[in-house]
């Protein structure tokens, strides 16, 4: 019983003393959620609903937080009778969200206590109590529907202690507040006052579910309030504001109170309030309010837009005879500078006439100061140069009056005054300009206006876009020793947004020296003057280009070479472009030439009696058994003899070469056998082959290494051989030549001489003949860039057929570089005249190499056959030719060759001299002079109905064997 006696009377204290008596008696439990926290709002009787212009409105009225500063935080203490205590922190925070700048979020706590408290007078341990709210709000202004309109909605935490009893629970608060834009008064003002504003607002608080206590369930004490005000003042001066709030309480009747709140010059404030309510305890209320502006930036030395402030409220509620006075403070920090706002995008509108300035519109929100009855003006700072805006928004961050005299303000483009939110300037030049604004009060707090985190806008004057869009060289086609290389084509556009004045073009041609583009000589191709260019329009120039300097070149154009177009982007005034100059040279060919034709049926071709091997290698080359040249393989040529002649014995003799790195004789032996063997199956008797191992030619190589590794190659290659040899007498019978049927030919080539240096190097050439269709190429004249030597013809046109003598023809050189571009040299007329006719050619086998003696000795018996056919032909004229293979320098092969053909025709001289003495001098006198050709004439053959075929071909041991040779030519002079 008297445990239940002491529940009842600690409930009784709950509901009827402990929660603020001033909050009167009612039939719903937790009346502590009731009681209004801050001094100001206690000053003013709790009348707050439609005010709503500090923090602490997130208690009265969720909705005023979308009207409130930028930052704000406070710290409220409330000492009530009997011990009983409250205590409060509060913090507010501005944010950009939800579509609005007014977005604000808020955090409170609040703590009501008791200390132990005995109401048994002994009879039971003392008991203590204590409430906390921990509180969460959002407000918003709804700038999408209403600038003037805002919602905002607390949640709380509650959380209830009594001895060891507990309860906890969630509540939500929400309202409306609307506040309109301050009107002036006028004359109404009577000089006090220059504005007014009316605010009105609504909430609904303590919205949540039941508390229960020990299983007993308590309602919330569910509030409507409606509170409207009037706030009349002026800057520095005197502001009052007059308030009346009426207020709703489950289970109770409406009470109305009203309050003012009277402040001198933003210092000093004065507060009262009045409830009019039977059922409350108190009805008067009084609170003073201190304030100091600029406390933190001023110790700290902080910009401008830190402006803040430092409010002490203080409150006395009287709450009768009995319980006396209480007392309420509350300390409060927070912003009094202009808040921030954003640059918007500026309109330009660019004229598009030479002369006429363009009109340029900045516009930026406006920017909001928290103090009711200050003025915001704006500084519309405007300049090419980003770094002087820069430095001026940092002074006026420091001070503005110190920029006002200061010579940067009058070194800007534009330093503008306006109370607006946008700005019109006119702007002579195009160009990029940088920009800002910054929002300054009556205090000077300056605020800058922003752009995401950029202080600095940017906008841009259209200007003239000067470009050389367009370039092309055309190369002239004709090969010739001029400088002349072809046209150089510029268009020249003006791709900006607005016409161009007049301005210079420059063409420059920058040759490279030595090839290196850091050595460079300059040569001017081209300077005039344009003296307009409209906006979308484009001027074409045409410059005839000429150079002796062969390469690369840079042709390089300047647009506005002196810079007196303002452009936004000059980094498309120069222009670079790689040009490489065409081939130059010359092709040159004899006005006629007297040339000999052959007028044979078949000619002579040396057996070439050497079978080659691979390195390290003794197997033979099926090349030499079943090859299908023009001429018969060696093995199968030498079967068929021995077969047709059984009393020959063959030797067979091999060598190994010690440049290739081969030092066993027995490898030498071992390819003689192989060679042997292949002879016997191809039904030759073993007794006709024999294997020399005692010869003086089996290690060979034994000198040094040539110095060209091409030559070395080549060396090394017809030293890994196998030669043949029989008895003198058989000679003939066994290596005498091959007869092959041949077409009439021009034995003296057509030379045409061509030194031609492309430096896009070569990708083909070809030399074409009129009108017969002549084509005429040859490979080894070309060296890199270079097209240099002497072209052969050897009068036949594409069909392979010999063309007219005595008949003109039109020749031209046609060359197509690497880079796909077709030159051609101007025609060219030779007279082809036929001097002799060759009625006999002999092919004198192969001299030996680096030697001038032939391979074998019936070759000289052949010459007395020649000498009886001149004695028998008086009009038969005979010359001798010698020949040589690529191996070893030029001069050297042309020296040998010189020296085979002479060794010849001394021989010759003398035979003719001690078989026909009667006729000698005749014979003498139709012998011409030896001639030496050198490498220059591999040996060719026009085959009878068929093409010309190179048997010398120097890429191969056979064909260098057939180059060496000695040539007797028999010929009949017209």
């Amino acid at each position: 019983m008297r445990k239940k006696l002491r529940y009842y009377c600690l409930i009784g204290i709950i509901i009827f003393l402990f929660p603020v008596i001033c909050c009167g008696q009612g039939s719903v439990g937790l009346p502590f959620l009731k009681m209004i926290t801050g001094a100001r709002q206690s000053g003013m009787g709790n009348v707050f609903t439609g005010v709503g212009d500090d923090l602490y409105t997130l208690y009265t009225n969720p909705g005023g937080l979308g009207h409130i500063r930028r930052w704000q935080w406070s710290a409220a203490y409330n000492k009530y009778f009997t011990d009983i205590y409250q205590a409060n922190l509060t913090y507010i925070k501005q944010v950009r969200i939800l579509g609005s700048r007014k977005t604000t979020l808020g955090l409170g706590s609040t703590y009501l206590g008791m200390p132990s408290w005995d109401s048994t007078g002994g009879k039971e341990s003392p008991v203590s109590a204590g409430h906390l709210l921990v509180s969460v709000a959002l407000g918003q202004r709804l700038d999408w529907i209403y600038h003037a309109l805002a919602f905002g909605i607390n949640v709380k935490g509650i959380s209830s202690r009594f001895d060891t009893y507990s309860a906890q629970g969630v509540a939500a608060d929400m309202g409306f507040l609307l506040k309109p834009d301050r009107f002036g008064l006028g004359a109404f003002g009577m000089g006090i006052f220059d504005y007014g504003i009316i605010t009105c607002g609504v909430s609904l608080l303590h919205l949540g579910t039941e508390m229960k206590f020990d299983g007993e369930s308590t309602l919330l004490p569910k509030t409507w309030r409606a509170g409207l005000s009037l706030h009349l003042g002026a800057y520095r001066n005197w502001s009052v504001l007059l308030a009346t709030d009426f207020v709703g309480v489950r289970d109770r009747d409406w009470t109305v109170g009203v309050g003012t709140e009277i402040w001198w010059r933003e210092m000093v404030g004065m507060r009262f309030g009045y409830g009019f309510n039977k059922e409350d305890l108190g009805d008067f209320t009084f609170g003073l309010g201190l304030r100091w502006n600029n406390v933190m930036n001023t110790m700290m030395d902080l910009p401008s837009h830190y402006g803040d402030a430092l409010e002490l409220d203080m409150a006395d509620v009287g709450y009768g005879d009995v319980l006396q006075e209480t007392y309420r403070g509350t300390l409060s920090h927070y912003s009094i500078a202009p808040e921030p706002f954003r640059l918007e995008e500026p309109e330009v509108v660019t004229s598009q006439e030479i002369g006429e300035a363009s009109r340029v519109e900045l516009i930026w929100e406006d920017a909001f100061d928290p103090d009711p009855f200050d003025e915001v003006q704006y500084i519309v700072l405007i300049d090419k140069n980003r770094s002087k805006i820069e430095r001026a928004i940092d002074r006026i961050e420091r001070g503005i009056n110190p920029f006002l005299s200061s010579s940067l303000r009058d070194s800007l483009l534009v330093c503008a005054f306006t109370p607006a939110t946008s700005y019109v300037s006119s702007v002579d030049e195009g160009g990029i300009y940088h920009w800002a604004i910054v929002a300054y009060d009556l205090d000077h707090h300056a605020q800058l206006a922003k752009k995401g985190r950029e202080k600095i806008g940017q906008f841009i004057v259209a200007t003239p876009d000067l470009v050389v869009k367009d370039f092309m060289f055309t190369p002239s086609t004709w090969i010739t020793k001029t400088p002349e290389q072809g046209m150089l084509s510029f268009v020249v556009a003006n791709e900006g947004d607005m016409p161009s004045i007049g301005f210079r073009f420059i063409v420059k041609d920058l040759s490279p020296g030595s090839h290196a583009l850091q050595d460079t000589t300059e040569d001017v191709l081209l300077d005039t003057f344009v003296s307009e260019l409209y906006i979308g329009e484009d001027t074409t120039f045409q410059v005839a280009w000429s150079t002796s300097k062969q390469g690369l070149h840079i042709i390089q154009t300047f647009v506005d070479a002196d810079t007196s177009v303002l452009e936004i982007n000059k980094e498309n005034n120069i222009r670079r472009d790689l040009v490489v100059s065409i081939p130059k040279g010359e092709f040159t060919v004899p006005d006629t030439v007297e040339v000999v034709a052959t007028g044979y049926d078949y000619t002579e071709i040396p057996v070439v009696p050497e079978i080659y091997f691979a390195p390290f290698s003794s197997q033979v080359d099926p090349f030499y058994i079943n090859g299908r040249e023009i001429l018969p393989p060696i093995l199968k040529t030498l079967a068929q003899r021995l077969k047709k002649f059984p009393d020959v014995t063959l030797k067979a003799m091999g060598a190994i070469d010690l440049l290739s790195g081969e030092e066993d004789t027995d490898l030498a032996d071992e390819r003689a056998e192989s060679v042997r063997n292949v002879l016997i199956e191809m039904g030759v008797p073993a007794f006709q082959v024999v294997v020399e191992r005692d010869h003086p030619d089996k290690i060979l190589g034994d000198r040094p290494m040539p110095v060209d590794p091409q030559d070395a190659k080549w060396v090394m290659e017809q030293n890994r051989v196998v030669t043949f040899s029989c008895s003198q007498i058989n000679e003939l019978d066994i290596f005498g030549p091959h007869n092959v049927a041949v077409d009439t030919t021009i034995r003296d080539t057509v030379l045409f001489r061509v030194d031609i240096i492309s430096p896009a190097h070569i990708s083909e050439w070809q030399l074409e003949g009129q009108p017969r269709s002549i084509l005429v190429t040859q490979e080894d004249v070309i060296l890199n860039e270079r097209l240099w030597g002497t072209v052969l013809w050897n009068g036949t046109d594409q069909t392979r057929t010999l063309v007219p003598r005595n008949s003109p023809y039109q020749f031209a050189l046609t060359l197509t570089d690497t880079l796909g571009r077709s030159f051609n040299t101007r025609p060219h007329m030779v007279y082809l005249k036929q001097r002799r006719t060759i009625r006999r050619r002999e092919v004198f086998g192969a001299a030996k190499f680096a030697q001038t003696e032939p391979v074998f000795q019936f070759y000289w018996d052949r010459l007395m056959d020649i000498a009886t056919e001149m004695v028998e032909n008086p009009k038969m004229n005979l010359v001798f030719e010698g020949h040589a293979c690529t191996i070893g320098p030029d001069y050297v092969n042309d020296r040998l060759s010189y020296q085979r053909a002479l060794r010849f025709s001394e021989a010759f001289v003398e035979r003719v001299k001690e078989m026909f003495p009667d006729t000698y001098q005749q014979i003498t006198q139709r012998i011409e002079a030896p001639e030496g050709y050198g490498e220059k004439e591999p040996l060719r053959l026009q085959l009878k109905g068929g093409e010309e075929v190179l048997l010398g071909d120097n890429n191969t041991p056979v064909g260098r064997y057939l180059n060496r040779r000695i040539m007797v030519l028999l010929f009949q002079e017209y």
